[in-house]
């Protein structure tokens, strides 16, 4: 990969954060030093590492919400959230392709 199309791909070179720091992230509780970097390069995608976190979390709050016996998740409004989401990933990645593909010529 050359040094152009590492910077049009900012998450290329980045170290993958650990489960409590995505879980962080989430919360906006990261540290100056964990969210500053010199290259564009080093940022993490914390969006798509927190996923874990952010599953784990609906899970916990299912769980007790059952255990509590009360109605949190209706099963239409899960059905379009997780639509949203795999459409605005798709959409991520399709203007990805084309910057790789576009960086090429």
């Amino acid at each position: 990969m050359n040094k152009s199309t590492e910077y049009l791909i900012p998450h290329s070179n980045a170290a993958k954060p650990d489960f409590i720091t995505s879980l962080r992230s989430l919360f906006y509780l990261l540290t100056p030093k964990e969210s500053s970097f010199k290259d564009v390069t080093l940022v993490p995608n914390y969006t798509d590492n927190a996923l874990a976190a952010f599953i784990s979390l609906v899970l916990l709050e299912l769980a007790i919400s059952t255990f509590k016996g009360k109605k949190v998740y209706n099963l239409n409004h899960s059905l379009t959230n997780v639509a949203a989401g795999v459409c605005s990933r798709l959409i991520r990645c399709n203007n990805d392709l084309d910057t790789v593909l576009n960086s090429m010529h």
